[in-house]
């Protein structure tokens, strides 16, 4: 009798071995009832990512073709669905399998096979026994097969249901559900790891002041600031994940509803974190994954003769700003740097507060955030009429309409960022005993941050010929207040 002998894993590591172990004792058992294994079906979830076994589920349904030819949802076991074709089709008499519990737990599955196995005759048996059919299989047999599937998914129904109840009541208490500890706490999920929350307070508010994803995470896996998995491998999407998580401003999310505020001091202020997230989430205006910067007046600095922002270029003996329109003005950047590094330190030491911390209003940060998102959905449900507008008239009150809204929507980011208050690098720069100690700190997007924040750098042509650096070619200005 020719024999398919099915196996499933549903952990990598189950107690009851490897494949290959179990494989074997399914042949001795095939050799004793004289059948002949005419091919092995194993089976078990796999990782597309990482190539590696993961749990299979009971739950997950798709849409397959039946040995009648029917199209019914059922569970996503390819394995199964091939035995089923086997037996029907007829190039295999029998099944051969460990535990009724390990071949089906899903009613319609049970039926299924039983179908298969009254129209072609054929047999089945397990090691354990609990499966078995002769010659199509009796009424016993078809009996006790429906009820043990019946127990078996009472029971995964079962224990589905306590997982969730355990995964809600770590949520709300803020345990963390397993798997790789989140960015900024301990493995509990809870206790917090205070050189990490560092790095997303400091990315938090750099980006709400305008700073780029790539360039943050360019300038951690610069100064090898390890992730989570204790490499040094940044990007602009693990940053991204990391910012945008509730939890840094202190709230318990289930199933993407807020359950309740967490135990532990909030890593960012709600509010900073809502804007975080709504510049982050906003693929429309959210520009800070682009390109980064690598020096420090690169874009920010302009040539003195046509206006145009300078930029960096790389030859001879040293690196050079030169205008970016045309390259009629160079300057050596490292002089340039060292000079308008000491300008501004100087400048935020003497005029801080007065000049650079303006007064800050008291405004309705949620208010705002809500009127934004208003906007935004306007703006996408009109887009969708205007996708269906014939005539083009639609069409140009959109346009005008968008236009009223990126200006509000312009105003509504100034204002969020005034409620912001000062910038921290500038609060820190301005009462430390050593402020370059504390500039040799910030990330290039923090020194960058703090030069458009204080300074308008324009370079100028020399103004005199001679060996050595000419400061009267570098003006520097304050920055609009």
């Amino acid at each position: 009798m020719r024999a398919i002998a099915y196996l499933r894993l549903s952990d990598a590591r189950n107690e009851n071995g490897s494949f290959t172990a179990r494989e074997a004792k399914l042949r001795t058992m095939a050799r004793r009832l004289r059948w002949h294994v005419a091919e092995v079906v194993t089976e078990n979830d796999v990782d597309p990512a990482t190539g590696k076994p993961k749990p299979a589920s009971a739950f997950k349904r798709r849409k397959v073709r039946l040995p009648n030819g029917r199209y019914e949802l059922r569970v996503i076991r390819p394995g199964f669905r091939r035995v089923l074709d086997q037996l029907a089709g007829g190039r295999a008499d029998a099944l051969l399998a460990e535990d009724l519990d390990r071949t089906m737990r899903d009613p319609r599955d049970a039926e299924d096979l039983i179908d298969a196995i009254r129209a072609t005759g054929g047999y089945a048996d397990s090691l354990s026994g609990s499966l078995k059919f002769t010659a199509g299989g009796t009424d016993a047999e078809v009996m006790q097969a429906r009820i043990l599937v019946a127990v078996g998914n009472k029971s995964s129904a079962d224990t589905a249901r306590r997982v969730a109840a355990a995964r809600e009541r770590q949520a709300t208490s803020g345990q963390y559900g397993g798997g790789r500890r989140p960015y900024g706490f301990e493995p509990d999920g809870i206790t917090r790891r205070e050189p990490e929350c560092k790095v997303i307070a400091d990315a938090a508010y750099a980006i709400a002041r305008g700073a780029t994803l790539r360039g943050l995470a360019r300038d951690l896996r610069d100064r090898q600031v390890p992730t989570v998995t204790g490499r040094a491998a940044w990007s602009a999407q693990t940053l991204r994940d990391i910012l945008v998580r509730p939890r840094n401003a202190g709230r318990l999310i289930y199933r993407g509803e807020v359950v309740g505020t967490a135990g532990w001091e909030p890593i960012v202020p709600g509010d900073v974190h809502d804007r975080v997230v709504a510049l982050l989430g906003d693929e429309k205006r959210d520009t800070r994954a682009g390109t980064a910067a690598r020096w420090l007046l690169s874009g920010l600095a302009v040539c003195g003769l046509c206006g145009s922002p300078v930029e960096i270029t790389i030859g001879g003996r040293a690196p050079r700003y030169r205008c970016k329109a045309t390259p009629h003005l160079t300057r050596a950047q490292a002089h340039v740097d060292k000079f308008v590094v000491g300008v501004v330190l100087g400048w935020v030491r003497r005029d801080f507060p007065e000049v650079f911390v303006p007064a800050r209003p008291e405004i309705d940060a949620a208010a705002l955030r809500a009127e934004q998102q208003a906007i935004e959905d306007n703006l996408t449900a009109m887009a969708a009429d205007a996708a269906v507008d014939v005539t083009g008239r639609l069409r140009r009150q959109l346009r005008a309409a968008n236009k009223r809204a990126e200006v509000r929507l312009a105003e509504i980011d100034q204002e969020l960022s005034a409620a912001d208050g000062p910038d921290p690098d500038l609060v820190e720069l301005a009462t430390a005993a050593d402020p370059m100690a504390v500039w040799d700190s910030l990330t290039l997007e923090r020194q960058r941050m703090v030069v458009q924040a204080t300074v308008v750098v324009t370079i100028e042509p020399v103004g005199r010929r001679g060996r050595g650096f000419d400061p009267g070619s570098v003006r520097i200005e304050p920055a609009a207040q």
